[in-house]
């Protein structure tokens, strides 16, 4: 799925489009459940390090989000609406 996004995701290793998936998700899980936070400012910090050490731009990274948005909402066991 990240091949959507540009050439250059294709070059990302699995495990860290897994963790950098993962990271997103418990981070706004805390905010939805717990009102937490604190771990979505740790994620932007950490994809925003990402992001300037690989020179992504900010359009891959818009377009990263469109798309972990699709994954989550495909996934939730009912819809908004």
């Amino acid at each position: 799925m990240a091949s959507e996004i540009s050439q250059r995701y294709r070059t990302v290793p699995r495990e860290q489009l897994v963790e950098t998936v993962s990271r997103a998700f418990d981070g706004n899980l805390a905010v939805i459940c717990r009102q937490d936070w604190e771990p979505i400012g740790d994620f932007i910090v950490y994809i925003t390090r990402l992001r300037l050490e690989r020179g992504f731009t900010l359009s891959e990274v818009q377009r990263a989000f469109g798309l972990f948005r699709r994954m989550m909402i495909d996934r939730l066991p009912f819809r908004f609406g």
